[in-house]
């Protein structure tokens, strides 16, 4: 069955996808892999692509992580609605035999109240849907975000690793 999203669920789902994208290109940028510079060819260590292998996983697992926390709470979101509708339907039922079985001047009071009920449980019913969105955004974002951050590191640390390899030749060159 095809399940819509709220505005909740769809700023939720096109953070994640803009983060992934992002994530995605800043990892996947390499450098050409021919030159016209000769001399350009030691940036291409031996280990390197077991790094990029390695560093891909990581990547595929932080986005399987916030793919399953988006699952989860989606799943929390439309549980919700389930449990609002319910509730709506039920609340309906018995306002209507409360309001068919009293005198009219008690019938007006009994409205009023029902409708305070009512406006108070959807004020904590979209409380409760923004919570479990705000659970379900902070959940992926700091999965996202510490693979981002993760893989900066690791860029950072092959850049130092390949300038102490161009770094080292050069200076037993001048001896």
């Amino acid at each position: 069955s095809c399940i819509l999203l709220t505005p909740c669920q769809h700023q939720v789902y096109c953070s994640v996808l803009y983060l992934f994208f992002l994530c995605f290109v800043l990892r996947r940028r390499r450098p050409p892999r021919y030159t016209l510079l000769p001399d350009t060819t030691h940036f291409r260590a031996a280990g390197s692509n077991e790094k990029a292998i390695n560093a891909s996983k990581k990547n595929l697992e932080a986005y399987a992580g916030a793919s399953k926390a988006i699952f989860e709470g989606f799943n929390a979101f439309a549980k919700k609605q389930v449990d609002i509708l319910n509730t709506a339907i039920t609340s309906a039922k018995d306002a209507t035999a409360d309001l068919s079985a009293g005198k009219p001047q008690d019938t007006a009071v009994k409205s009023i109240e029902l409708t305070k009920k009512s406006i108070e449980d959807a004020q904590a019913n979209v409380s409760d849907l923004v919570k479990i969105y705000e659970k379900t955004a902070t959940e992926t974002f700091e999965i996202l975000n510490k693979r981002t951050l993760d893989s900066l590191s690791e860029l950072k640390t092959v850049v130092a690793d390949n300038n102490n390899k161009v770094s080292a030749p050069a200076s037993s060159a001048k001896k």
